[in-house]
Parts: C-alpha cells; structure tokens; sequence
C-alpha cells in the first residue's frame, strides 16, 4: 500500500502520468489498434462477408460457436466490437479523406484530383498533405511515416493523449502544486460522453488553445531564456494549428473561453506587470510567436484562401448566422443520462453523438457560493472568471443574443448545441479549481453546505429526467433515479472535499458511461480485399484513369476515391463551383449544391434535365443520366450501380461489364468508351 501511495502521491506523479500516457499510445499506434467505426464501410462495400477486424471479435466468434447462438448485444459492446453509425462524419468522411491521399498520383496532394472537380484536402483535419503547413497539423504526422493502419491509430489516439496532456497543463497552472486534480481535471474531460461520442475530435480542438495558454503563461513566468524561447515557439504554432482545425463552433467558444480564462490567470499572476517589463528574451520570444503566426496565416491563405471564400459563400455553413437560444433545461443537463442515450436518444436530443454531455456540476458549485460567506471570501479572479464564462455561455445557449452582438463576437458561427463543449470543459475547472482551492483537506469544507448542493444537483437532474419520463430511453424510473442519485453524490463529495471518493465514483461513472461507445479494431480489414474492390483498380486501370459516375447511396463514390479513382459524388468539404455549373450553367440550382455535404448521384426517371433536390442540410441529390455531355467532358467512361438498379431506362444502351449478386452492384461502359 505505502508503494501505491507513492505512486499517485509522490513528487514525480505528472511525469510518470505523462510517461504511462504516451507509452500507451506508442503501443496502441505499433498495434495499429484504433476505435474508428470504418468496418460499416466494409459492411457496406463487402456485404458478403462479416466485417472481422475488432480486437476481441474472436472472443465473440467463439462465444457464438460454443452456444451456437448470437452474442448478446451487452457483451458485443462490452468487448467493443460494435460500430457506430451514428459516427458517419468519421467513417465516410474523415477517414477515407486520408485514405484517399494515399491512392493519389502523387501521394498526399494539396487537391485531390480524384473528388469531383478537385478537392483541397487541408481543409479536413485527417487528411495528410505533403505541405509545409502540415506542421501545425500532428494527427496526420503518423500517416506521412507509418503507414495508412498505423497513420489512422495515431490520428485516433493522439487527440485523447495530446488532449489530456496539455489539460494537465493548463490545470498545473490554475492549482500549482496539485497534480493529482490536474490529472482528475483531465481525465473528466477527455473522457466525457461529449469527447469520446465525437470520436475524440472534441480533444483534438482544445490542444491548440490550451498549448497556447501554457505556452504564454510560461514564457511570462519562466526566467530561462531557452524557455522562453521553446515556449514562443509553441505559442507560434499553436494558433495557425488552430486556426487549421476549421471547426468554427468549436473553435469561436473556446478561443474566447482561454482568452478570459487567461486575463483571469494574469490578474491573479500579475502578468499584466510582466508585460510592462518584458526582458530580451520574452521580446524576441513573442515576437517569434507573431512572425511564425504570420508566416503560417500567410502559407494558409496561399493554400486554401480560394476554397474559403467559396465556403465562406456557402448556403451551409457559409451563410448560417447563429444567435443561440432554444436549449432547454433537460438538454443542458442530458450528459446525466448518457448511459442510456448513448445507445438510444431521443428525438429532441437528435443521435447519440449529439445527445452526448458532460457531467456538469456547476450548479452545487453555484449553490456553495449561496449557501457560504467564506466559500464567497476565497474567490478569486479565476474564480470569478470561470463562473462568468459559464453565466454567458448559459445565456447564450438558454436565452440567446441579438444576431448584432453574436456576429461581432463571432457566436454566429456557434450554435447552441455546440457551445456545450465550452460550457462543459468550464465546468470542470470551476469544480475541479474551487474543490482544491476551497474544499479538499478540510479547507472551507461544510457538511451541511455540501448536503445542500448535492441535493439540489440530485434534484435538478430529477427534474430534467422526469420531464422527459415516457420517451425512450427516459421511460425507466429506476435509470432516472439512479442519474439522479448518482449526480448528488457526486455533487456531496465535491463541496465536503473528498477527493479520492469523489475521483473515484466520477472516473467510474465516466467508464460505465462512454468506455464501450466506440470500437476497437485492428487495421483497415474489409476495405481493400472485396471482389469490388479488386473490380474497381482493375478496371480503372483498363480504362487508363476514367471518371467513375457512381449512383445510389451506398457511396460508391468514396470507395473510388479511396482506392484512387475519380469520382463526381461522395463527399465534398467545400463547393466546386466549376463542376456544377457545367450541369447547372444558370446556376438555377446552387442554393442546394453551393455547400459542404455529401453528393449522391440518381438514375432518372425520364426527365430529360438533371434534377437537383435537398436531402439533409449536408447531403443533396442528382438525378441526373450518365450519358449527359458533362460527364463525358470530363472523361467519364465507367458507370457503377447498385445491382437492383441495372435494369433501369437510363443504362439502356450501355455495356455491362461485370455484377456481382452478393457484392449487390453492376458496372457498365458508356457506349462511346474506347
């Protein structure tokens, strides 16, 4: 026990935390062990075969051939051998886009030629690009020397190591001398519903703010002039790494959350004064931050300037403005039941992706600030500026503010719904600040004072569930009561400073809740070896480099993309102009392709013009013949179609080349082909 104490307890705890973080990662990337949802691709494009790429899939293939039945579903989840399909942002979008840059002539290009008219890809965050602004962009570093397998474990599990890493950080600074809250802040957020259910993507964003926090705040404190210069260095590349998530409601929330959470540190530091004497070092430091910030704005507007006027311009998300309001109290307070609406959620909560939370315990907090004079005393600058920050993402998400103040603070760009990631990560350091500050070792600590906030967050819970009683996955009384229990005590332990029980009972309410949502898999099993596949390269090959027209909405499309042929649907990240115009000439159309989304193609149904219809706010139709003179123009020669569709009026005239009943899909030549 006295071994064990020391290990959490001694004076090298954040390093050996840091070392088991990333030993882990290195094991995991070598592995090739990643939690992406890509065996639905196989699903989709090799229907004929089980996907059998999970880590523990041969546990459950055992289990069925003991008991000679299916695997029950509770175990298939506990032993994460289930995809998720409401992740299809990151299976047919996020992954494939790096894929796609592998099949490329030559590898990892800036556009890809084969997505339509051109795609430039450094506007998705996984796609590697061979550019010298690919250093601000470390979760594709894995692909440009490991490999696609391993390349993809880096993207998955850099984001959660680099997250928590950095987190640690930032909270080393708000509470020096508390590693272990450090840690427990952390932990809470990277392995909140709302950060595991969004494929970590969550924790990829808050790198680049948080570095950029430490970064500055050590290079004001630290007096060693190497220090202060690797620390201009990293506040340099932090904010063009940022700016190149191009995630804008992340990205507006938390870039005026750090600022105000930095003025508040500076307060309390009395950075303010340091800036007023800055030694040589600091000057040249910062003003390496600014030149190296200057110079990667400048090499991203010479990149992707072109691609984000046209995005800018777009019909989604180009043109949607933002001014918050409509949340209600059960959706503020829906990562209470995310045990249940991660596997089904409501209507008003839309997937489970989007049901997805935090635990938010700022109420007890707030009740203590009530119910304490001394709790009231021992606030400071931090303090107050966390429980602002959460006061006005609060209104902005409940109430809303005029469409003038949410377009000077870019809020516009923010919806409601997104600004809980910010509200979410506030939370955590105004509990987890105030608990070392105020309540751990007995300090400021009250009984009674800590009764009533658990109480009133048990209640508060109680509340937003049985509001909801009736709709599943809400119908359980016994799930609502035990939210809500589980919320109080949480709350209890909080405010009476018991640290490690509170540790305890969170980190294993954060398992039970989020741990088995994505699953485990081992390479890129399933995509590469199906007979269509195989059809696909050998016939692109046949046919010298054709463009592919792929209808129906099994995207088709993405696969050619995928293993390097040129197709006009699958998924577009920013509008191409020169594509549609070219079937839309009058542009008659372009509130419905002007925008990023996914782009399926239709087999008419005798219209003699292309029609063009909205689906989703990100995925629109075409229906549109294969043989319309715009495709030709571009070099199209080979049709691919779901094999229910090869009967169809509009593929008369063309020759069938192959089709495959259990594939389920039929290629045709267009008749004038050579």
């Amino acid at each position: 026990m006295h071994n064990i104490a020391r290990l959490f307890y001694g004076p090298h705890f954040q390093r050996r935390v840091l070392v088991a973080v990333w030993t882990l990662f290195t094991v995991l990337v070598l592995l090739k062990i990643h939690g992406s949802s890509v065996g639905l691709c196989a699903e989709l494009w090799r229907p004929e075969k089980r996907y059998d790429g999970f880590v523990f899939g041969g546990v459950i293939d055992d289990y069925e051939k003991s008991r000679a039945s299916p695997a029950p579903n509770r175990l298939r989840n506990l032993l994460a051998t289930v995809a998720q399909p409401y992740r299809r942002d990151e299976f047919m979008i996020f992954t494939p886009a790096a894929l796609c840059q592998f099949s490329h002539t030559p590898k990892f290009p800036l556009r890809n030629s084969n997505i339509g008219a051109g795609q430039n890809m450094l506007l998705i965050f996984s796609a590697p690009v061979w550019h010298p602004v690919s250093i601000v962009r470390p979760a594709t570093w894995g692909y440009f020397f490991l490999g696609p397998e391993r390349g993809l474990a880096w993207q998955w599990w850099f984001a959660p190591a680099a997250g928590f890493s950095v987190l640690m950080l930032v909270f080393n600074i708000l509470l020096p001398q508390r590693p272990q809250l450090a840690a427990l802040s952390a932990v809470w957020y990277c392995a909140s519903a709302h950060v595991i259910c969004w494929s970590n993507f969550p924790a990829y964003v808050v790198l680049f703010p948080a570095l950029g926090f430490v970064a500055l705040h050590r290079l004001l404190m630290d007096a060693r002039p190497r220090a202060q210069f690797v620390c201009g260095l990293l506040l340099g590349l932090s904010l063009p790494g940022f700016f190149m998530v191009f995630h804008p409601p992340y990205q507006v929330s938390l870039g005026l959350f750090f600022a105000a959470l930095f003025a508040g540190v500076a307060t309390r530091d009395g950075l303010w004064q340091k800036f007023r004497a800055l030694s040589l070092t600091q000057k040249t430091s910062l003003g390496l931050a600014v030149a190296l910030t200057i110079l990667f704005g400048a090499l991203i507007w010479d990149a992707c300037g072109a691609e984000l006027k046209l995005m800018a311009q777009s019909e989604h998300f180009g043109n949607r403005v933002s001014s918050g309001g409509g949340i209600s109290l059960p959706a503020l307070f829906k990562g209470w039941f995310n045990y249940k609406t991660n596997e089904v959620a409501p209507a008003m909560l839309g997937n489970p992706s989007e049901a997805a939370s935090f635990f938010h315990l700022f109420p007890a907090i707030v009740i203590a600030l009530f119910a304490s004079k001394r709790v009231r005393q021992s606030m400071d600058a931090v303090s107050w500026v966390l429980l602002a920050a959460i006061a006005a993402l609060l209104f902005f998400m409940v109430v809303g503010v005029p469409e003038v103040v949410s377009k000077i603070t870019l809020l516009s760009y923010v919806t409601s719904a997104r600004a809980d990631h910010a509200l979410g990560l506030a939370s955590i350091f105004l509990c987890v600040y105030l608990h070392g500050k105020c309540f751990a070792n007995g300090v400021l600590s009250d009984r009674r004072t800590a009764l009533i906030g658990g109480s009133f967050v048990a209640v508060l819970v109680a509340i937003c569930g049985f509001t909801l009683q009736g709709i599943e996955p809400f119908s359980s009384t016994r799930f609502l009561l035990a939210a809500a229990l589980l919320s109080g005590v949480l709350g209890f332990l909080l405010l009476a400073g018991r640290s490690r029980g509170f540790a305890a009972v969170l980190i294993a309410c954060l398992l039970g809740t989020s741990f088995e949502f994505n699953p485990l898999c081992r390479g890129l099993d399933g995509i590469y070896d199906s007979h269509l596949a195989q059809s696909v390269e050998r016939l692109d090959s046949k046919y010298a480099h054709p463009l592919w027209l792929c209808y129906g909405e099994r995207e088709f499309g993405i696969l050619v993309n995928v293993l390097g042929a040129r197709s006009i649907s699958g998924f577009h990240v920013h509008p191409q102009p020169a594509l549609w115009n070219s079937i839309d000439p009058g542009g008659a159309h372009s509130e419905i392709w002007n925008r990023y989304g996914y782009v399926w193609l239709d087999l008419p149904e005798g219209e003699p013009e292309p029609k063009f219809s909205l689906k989703l706010a990100d995925a629109w139709r075409v229906a549109i013949a294969p043989t319309h003179p715009a495709f030709r123009t571009r070099g199209a020669k080979l049709v691919l179609v779901p094999r229910e569709k090869k009967s169809s009026a509009a593929l008369n005239g063309l020759r069938i080349l192959e089709e495959s009943e259990s594939e389920n899909f039929a290629i045709f030549e267009l008749s004038d082909a050579k």
